[in-house]
């Protein structure tokens, strides 16, 4: 099966059409996938000449179902009379992403494409409840979502909240309702099916080897519950030993208490490289952790392992998916 996959290059100043034009110059990679590009033949070929790749073929289709297997395919969106100065400039195309993202994410839920790897939106000059933009970033906010490298996996409990503000967040039923939708997600998508989930500590240990208040009224009895009820749930742990020591290593995922905890640190150890997977009303979205970066955009600079690995993403999630249909599909002997 050659599986359709949309891909949205985010901001048009960005680098996300770069990654993506530079990264289907590999004929390897339309050999695994069938790509459709959700965005802008104009600046697609504004790109395709910056980066001095012209014979670059782009099949250019007015729907998803048009899309050809082993060609690039292109489905415009949105307004072509867009900004696409490859130095940068002011950040105007937000929305436009915004709108791009959208269709795919839409064709995703009509059964035309498996999945979508989204490039990095450089600002949002606009106001988030206004715009599609805002309603994806809301969903994605109450949505399973990894940070994922290899075998190294990391969810929030929390979004966008602050260390010195996460204490009231921080709820027995949160933790317990998270770790549950973590090891749901690891068995579906990711075939561990007894999946090792370890909660990180909000406190560091005192001089006497304890923890603080969070920990001792809520995190553990939190783990307790999910320990009878026969998950493999395991902590609290710091965030220095889960990363810089290593101790990640011991588990097949790690609940941080707020994104800077798990996000930003899992990025400083892995760098761009690491892919975010958001499982968002059972569509699978990724994206690479990189940020749109305009000013080197065009120029060949910009590393693009982090938007094939998201890619790669899609792919194996959805090969994952097919198997347990299948599975489920067989009927066992002496029935």
């Amino acid at each position: 099966m050659n599986a359709v996959v949309g891909l949205t290059p985010g901001d048009a100043e960005g680098v996300g059409m770069e990654m993506i034009l530079r990264m289907l110059s590999d004929e390897a990679m339309t050999e695994r996938f069938t790509p459709l590009i959700y965005g802008s033949s104009k600046v697609a070929v504004h790109y395709r000449k910056a980066l001095e790749i012209p014979n670059l073929a782009l099949n250019v289709v007015t729907d998803a179902s048009q899309a050809a297997k082993g060609k690039i395919n292109l489905l415009n969106v949105g307004n072509e009379d867009i900004k696409s100065d490859v130095e940068g400039g002011e950040r105007e195309t937000g929305k436009w992403a915004a709108v791009a993202l959208q269709r795919a994410l839409e064709d995703v839920k009509a059964g035309m494409i498996v999945g979508v790897v989204s490039g990095p939106i450089a600002s949002t000059p606009y106001k988030e409840e206004e715009t599609a933009e805002g309603e994806l970033l809301r969903k994605q906010r109450k949505s399973t979502t990894l940070m994922v490298k290899g075998r190294m996996r990391v969810a929030s409990l929390t979004q966008g909240v602050e260390k010195q503000d996460v204490a009231a967040e921080i709820t027995h039923e949160r933790i317990v309702k998270k770790v549950r939708e973590m090891v749901r997600t690891l068995r579906e998508d990711f075939g561990v099916d007894r999946a090792r989930v370890v909660v990180m500590s909000l406190n560091e240990k005192n001089e006497n080897g304890e923890y603080g208040k969070e920990e001792a009224d809520v995190i553990v009895p939190a783990i307790k519950q999910l320990c009878d009820e026969g998950v493999l749930c395991f902590g609290p742990i710091e965030s220095k030993r889960y990363f810089d020591e290593g101790e990640h290593r011991n588990y097949d995922a790690g609940l941080a208490l707020y994104e800077a905890q798990g996000f930003d640190e899992m990025k400083s150890l892995v760098g761009d490289d690491a892919v975010r997977f958001v499982e968002l009303d059972d569509i699978v979205w990724t994206t690479s952790t990189g940020d749109a970066e305009p000013e080197k955009a065009g120029k060949n600079v910009v590393e693009i392992d982090g938007f094939r690995n998201a890619v790669y993403g899609v792919l194996d999630v959805n090969a994952q998916r097919r198997y347990r249909a299948q599975e489920a599909k067989v009927i066992p002997l002496g029935q």
